[in-house]
């Protein structure tokens, strides 16, 4: 082995659903550096780009909510390790030794869209984006998607003030971290 740090492996799938171009080869890289910040390496997980039809039909079947929202998270949660008979998955592909399902994102493109003009997730996270002069871009938008959706997946949540505070200061640590290393 030469000097260089061994990469950790990124077992996330990432498909674009929703019928428009997304820059993926920026996104690719930030959702790359989201889930090495977070330490996350042995988990799979999927995120998936869709349509506004689309999250709208999944937050109405799993959310009982019948409307348009940006991002949802399916975690793989098992209250008991027994339930989880498989255990860790063997990686055929050799990226790691074991891999535990982390779960899947949904994030609507037209949500994302709309928050790129809006500016309100750039407002949440009170700081510049990483577009020219500081415009926040659809890759910030993405990226910030990508991000709160991975907080659901491994525990964070807003349904009472104390954890959305700490789900905010989280993201925004993270986000400092992402854009802070822009290579």
């Amino acid at each position: 082995m030469t000097g260089r740090a061994m990469k950790k492996p990124f077992n996330v799938a990432i498909f674009n659903e929703s019928e428009e171009q997304l820059p993926l080869d920026a996104v690719i890289p930030r959702a790359r550096k989201i889930y090495e910040y977070l330490s996350i390496s042995h988990e799979k997980a999927s995120i998936i780009f869709v349509t506004a039809e689309e999250i709208q039909r999944l937050n109405a079947e799993y959310r009982h909510q019948d409307r348009v929202t940006d991002v949802i998270s399916f975690p793989m949660k098992y209250e008991d390790p027994e339930e989880m008979a498989t255990g860790p998955i063997p990686d055929i592909w050799g990226q790691s030794e074991l891999q535990t399902p982390l779960g899947d994102i949904a994030i609507c493109v037209t949500k994302a869209r709309q928050y790129v003009e809006t500016l309100d997730h750039q407002r949440h996270l009170d700081c510049a984006g990483t577009g020219e002069g500081g415009a926040w871009t659809i890759v910030d938008e993405l990226s910030f998607l990508i991000l709160h959706g991975t907080l659901h997946l491994i525990g964070y949540d807003h349904q009472n003030d104390a954890d959305e505070s700490e789900m905010q200061a989280r993201e925004r640590e993270v986000w400092q971290a992402l854009v802070g290393d822009k290579d």
